[in-house]
């Protein structure tokens, strides 16, 4: 049985004593396939310099 649930097209079935639910198509597939984590910026890899007014914000 499919059925469409706000834009999505799912499957249901009986499974032994249980109803099983799931998308007919992968959620979010191939979204990541082009993907090069090399070519990302690590934003963590170089140290922040903060200026005076936002070291200013930054005393606890």
């Amino acid at each position: 049985m499919k059925c469409t649930l706000v834009g999505y097209e799912i499957e249901m079935r009986e499974d032994g004593r249980g109803l099983v639910i799931e998308p007919v198509r992968a959620a979010r597939l191939r979204w990541f396939d082009g993907y090069q984590a090399e070519n990302e910026i690590d934003a963590w890899e170089e140290e922040m310099t903060l200026t005076p007014v936002e070291s200013e914000d930054w005393k606890w």
